[in-house]
């Protein structure tokens, strides 16, 4: 997560920037532009590998809002 966070790609709300929110298991990456979402996916992805992990599709989703 702080491979992540060192990006700086996370998303601004109310001056307080916003990069991974992590609850037990589970692992939230926010963004506010496509391409720093998908820098943080791959940071993760290849840290995951590393560690010998994986990421179960069926457990994946995205959220897209834009407006």
């Amino acid at each position: 997560m702080r491979s992540s966070t060192k990006l700086g790609n996370g998303y601004n709300l109310y001056g307080t920037p916003i990069d991974v929110l992590a609850y037990a298991d589970e692992l939230t990456l926010v963004s506010e532009y496509p391409d720093g979402l998908q820098a943080m996916l791959d940071i993760e992805g290849k840290l995951t590998t590393w560690e010998g992990l994986e990421f179960n599709p069926r457990k994946c989703a995205t959220l897209h809002i834009d407006g």
